[in-house]
């Protein structure tokens, strides 16, 4: 797959990562499900096509009635295991399960011509066609050790190694290695260029954390006992006015920077908007709320840019958008307070009332 889920903004790789389990639906495992699933489906469709055709032309083929009960009883097997195969959870599956599609083709198609029913010969095209598949969803070298497997394979449903099959061999697998390497390198390099715009579109470019399209997602991962964090540059406009715009984002920059610094292995940093930022900090109470503020405050406080402000809400038996909505009371408070500093919002009752704590 090429792409580790930590490699998004506001997420630092560690050891210990509990969140990269609870982000696996993210974008890019999302359209890796999506391609398993549309693999799946075109291997279904694959067999459903081939099928169709042989029940169409078997009977014009010079071989016994034996053979085309053997033959049709095949391709019934076949689509009721493909059918079968289309209706498991891809979304858990490698995707070299995948393969189980060309590989019952092959293995259907070569028993047959095993069984001497005088029809094999007239479809061993249907290899290049399970080449075709295997290179459009497996790796160049998944498809070239397919290729060597598939050679047997295709020699026997030619009714054997002749002086005939001999010279169809090299130029039969001279176009399977062109097919084979030419679409599973260009399926490479569609995924790594499909990885690489998810990725950008994940990630806010100034500040480096992730972007606000992601907040929806990230906030549906809060759980009990997470901190939610919402920062915002203290004085910011006026930074712009006197400064100019470029100032003001040479501070968003190297506050992502030091932010992204500052957070442990599993926590979650979001540009919110124009200078806010949002903290998701796996189970780290308020507490952990104050040990990271304070990390931060100590790196920034070095830096020739405004001061911050923070409110911190803690989510307990609370939704995660109830839970920003009290962290953004606690931010506003922080700010009536005189800034440079943060609040704690608490939940008391039912009614959601906040009492703010210095």
């Amino acid at each position: 797959m090429g792409t580790t889920l930590a490699s998004f903004g506001g997420l630092n790789p560690g050891p210990n990562m509990p969140i990269t389990v609870r982000m696996r639906f993210s974008s890019v495992h999302r359209a890796r499900v999506d391609e398993k699933h549309h693999g799946a489906q075109l291997g279904v469709g694959l067999i459903a096509s081939c099928s169709a055709l042989v029940l169409a032309t078997v009977w014009f083929l010079p071989t016994t009635s034996n053979g085309r009960s053997i033959a049709l009883a095949f391709l019934g097997v076949g689509m009721v295991i493909s059918v079968a195969l289309s209706k498991l959870p891809w979304e858990r599956l490698p995707v070299r399960a995948l393969l189980i599609f060309p590989a019952l083709g092959i293995v259907g198609i070569t028993i047959s011509g095993l069984l001497n029913t005088g029809i094999t010969p007239a479809y061993t095209g249907f290899f290049t066609i399970a080449i075709f598949f295997i290179a459009s969803t497996q790796s160049e070298r998944v498809t070239l050790a397919s290729i060597s497997i598939a050679l047997p394979c295709w020699v026997v449903c030619q009714g054997g190694l002749t002086a005939t099959v001999g010279v169809k061999m090299p130029v039969t697998v001279g176009v399977w290695v062109l097919i084979g390497s030419t679409l599973a390198r260009r399926a490479a390099r569609s995924n790594a260029l499909t990885d690489e715009l998810i990725r950008a579109a994940a990630t806010d470019p100034l500040t480096g954390l992730a972007s606000r399209g992601e907040l929806d997602r990230l906030l549906g991962l809060v759980e009990e006992g997470d901190a939610v964090v919402l920062i915002d540059l203290d004085e910011f406009k006026a930074l712009n006015d006197v400064r100019g715009h470029q100032a003001g984002d040479d501070a968003l920059a190297a506050f992502g920077t030091i932010v992204r610094e500052v957070l442990r292995a599993g926590d979650v940093a979001v540009r919110y908007g124009g200078d806010e930022i949002l903290l998701v900090l796996t189970r780290a109470g308020s507490a952990g709320a104050d040990a990271t503020l304070e990390r931060l405050c100590a790196r920034w406080s070095g830096v020739d840019h405004p001061t911050f402000s923070a409110g911190v809400a803690v989510c307990h038996h609370s939704t995660p958008t109830e839970t920003l909505r009290r962290a953004d009371r606690a931010l506003y408070v922080a700010k009536q307070r005189g800034r440079n500093g943060w609040s704690h919002a608490e939940q008391v009752g039912a009614t959601g009332h906040l009492k703010v704590v210095q």
